[in-house]
């Protein structure tokens, strides 16, 4: 056996493959066949039912999560080519069949009526459409209209109230008068403007919750009220003068609220006062 002969020739060989001409023809073969994949995976068909299929699920979770005395609604951009099978804390999203689609899972929360069996044709709709009021979601192809009166948690704990019918009380409600009595404070300050309804809270218990069934029985009862705020209000963040210390200072729950309204009349302050005399006589 000729030893020179073989180690020349590896040596040869060597060089050969690795010249840079033939680096370079490996390197664009190694490129290619990684751009083929590539285009394959961003054009596949189950990829993108994967992706939004996960990425509806985030979608449900999110509007889950926000507290549930706010009305919302949101729209998401789904190629029409999908249909969409929602039920109870699972997505299906698919093409030709429910059965060969792509399934992933969400959060149910069993606060809310579940979704059963709810299929969206991609031919029928241009976007998905969610909608949430109170306990209840809504997924459907039209935009849904959403009613801004508050959901309020049932409840039936009762309150030892009293209502202050007094013409001065009446007299003072632009200055921001007491109305309310006994287990809880409630203040009442009626100033002129754009309808807009801000129901301030103390941090006692409770509070929230009657501030949330105030505001319904108002909702009823102004008509141009469209938008409305409830805030738990902190006294070391007040000035000293700020009219919220009225209810940071009390040891009682206490609420504020604050009524903007385009005119005052003798009506506006009586149905404000037949709201809250609704919300005593609940209470009792």
């Amino acid at each position: 056996m000729n030893l020179i002969s073989s180690k020349k020739g590896d040596a040869e060989f060597a060089e050969m493959i690795t010249s840079p001409l033939i680096m370079i023809a490996l390197g664009v073969f190694v490129l290619v066949i990684v751009l083929v994949q590539v285009n394959k995976l961003g054009s596949s068909t189950d990829y993108q039912e994967n992706f939004y299929a996960r990425d509806l699920a985030l979608h449900l979770d999110s509007i889950y999560a926000v507290r549930k005395d706010v009305n919302l609604a949101t729209t998401y951009e789904l190629p029409t080519q999908f249909n969409t099978l929602f039920n109870s804390g699972e997505i299906k999203l698919y093409q030709d069949s429910p059965l060969t689609g792509k399934t992933f899972w969400y959060n149910q929360d069993y606060q809310y009526k579940p979704l059963n069996n709810l299929n969206i044709a991609g031919r029928t709709r241009e976007y998905l459409h969610f909608a949430r009021q109170g306990n209840k979601i809504s997924i459907s192809a039209d935009k849904p209209k959403l009613s801004n009166n508050p959901y309020c948690e049932p409840d039936n704990k009762k309150f030892n109230l009293e209502t202050i019918r007094s013409q001065t009380a009446f007299d003072n409600i632009e200055e921001g008068t007491e109305l309310v009595t006994g287990d809880l404070t409630v203040y009442v300050k009626l100033t002129q403007g754009e309808p807009e309804l801000t129901v301030y809270t103390s941090q006692h218990t409770n509070t929230i919750m009657i501030a949330c069934t105030i505001t319904q029985k108002l909702y009823g009862t102004l008509p141009k009220i469209t938008e409305h705020v409830i805030l738990p209000v902190n006294k070391k963040y007040l000035s000293a003068d700020d009219i919220r210390r009225s209810i940071t200072d009390s040891e009682e729950p206490a609420l504020l609220i604050i009524i903007k309204y385009p005119e005052i009349t003798n009506q506006v302050k009586s149905v404000i006062a037949a709201a809250l005399q609704a919300e005593v006589n609940e209470r009792a």
